[in-house]
């Protein structure tokens, strides 16, 4: 039996190893003859787009369903088809359609005047976009290290990208420029091949997030011309036990397709780090390895593969001593799911550790975990799945869910049994006091376009008007938010975190702090005035205090007024901590002066790392320079956490190093107090650290900084671990 390894890029750390399950390939419409097709007839375009997102939109409402149950409610809802077929669920409504369009076109209610973009990115308007941070419904079958809180939260996540897709599959501009290929005399499945072919070049050259949507285009245009050719539909098979799935990439409609309960791991051939796929298996510990080239065309159905995320291979034909280890590392994962204390380090220093959220729903369901709070919450997808900005109280109200579920009292995670509180369920036992909620401003711009903000045009929008520097277009877009964050902090009775992305200079710092206080985060009490508790209208300017707010929840005053409802009150200032991320070098090198300003700093590794280095993170070809132990962007690292502990203010981690068990315990040996990471990576963290003392932590620190490359920073760090948890957790 012969063996062979592919290597590609391990996420996460899980192993699994099973048989091969290939996705389907799609109908290769460029070898069909002109004119071949069913029809002729351009009038069959249109309904085929419709059959396709009426059956991605139906998964969605199935997956949004299974989110609000219980995880064995949604494991057994799981149909014979491999999809989420919750009994009693009818198909979602058409979808509606999106703001797609050519360049210079405009259709009514899509985008206000000045706001088109030139360009590639003028030529297609972003779909929505808030899925590419979310996560997807992870497999419950025993090799996986899957918790109970990610196959909800995963239901959830799935259900929005299913929507983002069917959406796109019901736009009027690759419909019509399909019909109109057909009437020029290309069969319909070579205008639909055609057409979508336009779209996705000019998604490529727009680049960052606009190119990840090309696998959703690409998935579009593969069902659609199975439809029109009346050939089974592309995808994931029919999966009847535990399978490695092996495709060359795999679309939110592909992962949708798969029985969750027999997904032992995920291989693709193309896609990257920063893909649909990647984040998947990061988000809830599916061994899971990305451009594993070659690894397509020399795999069958049936022949077993071992998946080492870890040692970034795919191996075919394991032998019984892989097989063995293999167990070995799984039956160890699952016993780090038992801890759920406190983050420390083995002599007992705190180190807090934090999730990563993007909704209100992923905040409740964080809640319900290990963390210790929210380290970031990235507030644009409230944001980018949007053509208006959300309203005053739509952000209220999405904030104060989240200040809400991470309340001193509320029951954290230890035990198996469940109570039930404001419509969540909790895990009954361990019971947290006061976690901490840090909530990024805006961070949008660059690959991640708003419709209702006018953007010109930019070459390098990585370089451009994003972050906290959308101010200078959308002043009103920033004090709507920090005065909607104030008031969920009233209501809840909360201290939240609050900072700023993208600062590059102390005056931005300084210019964030000041519009903060004037919209009533930390800031002195103004005069009483009447409010209407509802929308800010576009007029308001952050000096005028208007936002509605409430007093202190007392015997006679409630804790909420239902909306539209006019009350007095008097707008109180609303305790928070204010403070920068610091992901620009600039601001790293000017750490010690920007502490001076602001209560806190978060370090945003994944953008440090790309302007450090001058390597797109989208790019999978320059993975190396995006290494998490590159020297360059882990002595900015220490300049910062320095500056931190002469200024005697906290500091935090919240980029994708968190995430590393090794690269953890380097953070903490600098002085780093708080890692924020996504919540399947929190207990490989916290067992590393409880194995390693502050003293060892230190030493892997300087180690780590004395090298000149990433291997060598690495292999330094390594040498200091303790050997069980190297093995424990395949470092």
């Amino acid at each position: 039996m012969c063996s062979a390894t592919f290597t590609g890029v391990g996420v996460g750390r899980g192993i699994a190893i099973g048989p091969v399950a290939t996705v389907h390939p799609p109908p290769v419409v460029s070898l069909l003859p002109t004119g071949a097709g069913a029809s002729s007839d351009p009038g069959v375009i249109a309904p085929a787009f419709a059959a396709v997102s009426a059956r991605l939109m139906a998964r969605a409402q199935q997956a949004r369903i299974a989110a609000g149950q219980d995880v064995e409610a949604l494991r057994g809802s799981l149909d014979e088809q491999g999809g989420l077929g919750i009994p009693g669920s009818v198909p979602a409504p058409g979808a509606q359609r999106l703001t797609t369009q050519p360049a210079g076109a405009q259709h009514p209610g899509t985008q206000p005047p000045g706001t088109q973009r030139s360009g590639a990115e003028a030529a297609i308007s972003a779909p929505p976009l808030h899925s590419a941070s979310r996560e997807w419904l992870p497999p419950a079958q025993p090799s996986t290290v899957a918790s109970p809180q990610g196959v909800t939260h995963a239901a959830d996540t799935i259900a929005d990208m299913l929507q983002a897709t069917a959406e796109m599959a019901q736009d009027h501009v690759l419909i019509d420029e399909a019909e109109r290929r057909v009437k020029a005399g290309e069969s319909p499945a070579q205008a639909v091949d055609q057409t979508i072919a336009r779209f996705i070049t000019a998604f490529t050259a727009a680049g960052g997030y606009l190119a990840e949507r090309v696998t959703d285009l690409k998935s579009i245009r593969d069902r659609v011309v199975a439809e029109l050719l009346g050939v089974p539909e592309p995808g994931v098979p029919l999966l009847t036990e535990p399978s490695v799935v092996v495709g060359m990439d795999l679309s939110p409609a592909d992962t949708a397709a798969m029985d969750v309960r027999h997904v032992m791991a995920i291989v693709t051939e193309q896609g990257g780090p920063t893909g649909h796929t990647a984040i998947i298996a990061r988000q809830l510990g599916i061994a899971c390895v990305v451009r594993a080239t070659g690894i397509f065309d020399a795999v069958h159905d049936g022949d077993q593969v071992a998946v080492d995320a870890a040692a970034d291979e795919v191996i075919l034909n394991p032998s019984d001593e892989l097989h063995r280890i293999a167990a070995e590392r799984i039956e160890a994962q699952r016993d780090l799911e038992t801890d759920v204390e406190p983050g420390s380090t083995r002599d007992g220093s705190p180190v807090v550790l934090l999730a990563n959220i993007g909704t209100p729903s992923d905040g409740e369901r964080a809640a319900m975990t290990a963390a210790e709070g929210v380290g970031l919450f990235r507030t644009e997808v409230l944001y980018l799945d949007r053509a208006t900005e959300p309203t005053f109280t739509e952000q209220v109200e999405a904030y104060e869910r989240v200040l809400e579920a991470f309340r001193p009292g509320l029951r954290g995670p230890a035990g198996i049994d469940a109570v039930r509180r404001g419509g969540m369920v909790f895990p009954d036992g361990f019971v947290y006091g006061e976690r901490k909620v840090t909530i990024r401003t805006l961070d949008a711009g660059a690959d991640k376009p708003l419709p209702f903000i006018e953007q010109p045009h930019e070459d390098n929008p990585a370089l451009g008007m994003r972050g906290y520097r959308l101010v200078r277009r959308g002043h009103e877009l920033l004090a709507t938010q920090l005065k909607a964050i104030a008031e969920a902090a009233r209501r809840t009775d909360s201290e939240p975190w609050v900072m700023a992305p993208m600062v590059s200079t102390v005056d931005e710092a300084r210019a964030f702090v000041a519009l903060a206080h004037e919209c009533g985060l930390g800031s002195p009490a103004p005069a009483p005035a009447e409010h209407r508790e509802g929308d800010v209208p576009p007029s308001h300017t952050p000096a005028s205090h208007d936002s509605p707010t409430r007093h202190p929840a007392g015997p006679d005053s409630p804790t909420r007024h239902p909306a539209g409802h006019a009350v007095a009150t008097q707008d109180l200032p609303a305790p928070a901590m204010l403070g920068v991320m610091i992901e620009v070098p600039a601001a790293a090198l000017l750490a010690e002066e920007i502490f001076k300003e602001v209560d806190f700093v978060s370090i945003g590794t994944n953008d440090l790392a790309q302007y450090a280095m001058a390597a797109d993170r989208s790019s999978g070809s320059l993975t190396d320079l995006l290494d998490p132990f590159q020297p360059a962007v882990l002595r900015l690292i220490s300049s910062v956490a320095q500056a931190g502990i002469a200024a005697g203010k906290p500091m935090g981690v919240c980029g994708e190093s968190a995430s590393h068990p090794l690269m953890a315990m380097v953070l903490v040996g600098m002085g780093i107090g708080g890692l924020s990471m996504a919540a399947g990576a929190l207990p490989g963290v916290r067992f590393a650290l409880r194995r390693h003392d502050r003293d060892t932590c230190a030493a892997m620190a300087a180690a780590a900084l004395a090298a000149t490359s990433a291997e060598e920073a690495r292999e330094a760090v390594r040498a200091l671990a303790n050997p069980y948890v190297l093995a424990t957790l395949a470092l």
